[in-house]
């Protein structure tokens, strides 16, 4: 008989403990599920946009530096085929009177 107590006080005592750790490790209902997802969907759109707004930045700010360095590197070739140019190559020749 002692036995029998014995064994009904620990499925007793385990099914206690069953439930508590359950309760405590269990999922969240769907309500509280949802809104967790809401608030966690909204801090990672929050970060998606700051990250995206800084990458469009650094865009905007890499084209324009490679634009002023193609307009430099142009003005300097320009410069320099002027330069080469003979003097009066482009200027049409006199006929001789006659």
């Amino acid at each position: 008989m002692a036995e029998r107590r014995d064994f009904l006080t620990g499925m007793v005592i385990g099914g206690l403990l069953g439930v508590a750790l359950g309760l405590i490790l269990a999922p969240a209902s769907g309500k509280v599920l949802r809104e967790k997802v809401k608030e966690k969907g909204g801090a990672l759109r929050d970060e998606v946009r700051t990250l995206t707004d800084e990458v469009v930045e650094r865009f905007r700010t890499a084209s324009e530096e490679i634009v002023e360095r193609v307009k430099t590197l142009l003005e300097q070739r320009l410069g320099k085929a002027e330069a080469r140019e003979e003097p009066g190559a482009g200027e049409k020749l006199e006929e001789p009177e006659g």
